[in-house]
């Protein structure tokens, strides 16, 4: 059996992961894309990041979304995001602040 070449590899892997407590994003690991901290998803101008960010909490649930094309500084093909709303005890669920 031959070795996976680059290109069957990459579809498989797991780009960056970002927490957004109040739908702002706070925390992402080291290979996330530029400019993203402190993001709005609620608010953003990209109408499909804020319909997919409203979907996620009005579902309470795992939601996939997509596929969607990667961003510009990337090397093209799509990507699936999945969203999941955590709702934490004795903490605000209005979504109106961090």
């Amino acid at each position: 059996m031959s070795p996976a070449r680059p290109s069957q590899t990459q579809a498989r892997t797991l780009d960056y992961l970002r927490l957004s407590p109040a739908g702002v994003v706070r925390l992402v690991t080291q290979n996330a894309p530029d400019g993203m901290l402190g993001t709005d998803q609620f608010s953003s101008a990209n109408a499909l990041v804020a319909e997919a960010a409203h979907f996620a909490v009005q579902h309470g649930d795992l939601a996939v979304h997509g596929p969607l094309p990667h961003e510009p500084d990337t090397q093209g093909g799509a990507s699936l995001v999945i969203r999941r709303a955590i709702f934490a005890p004795r903490v605000s669920q209005t979504f109106s602040g961090p």
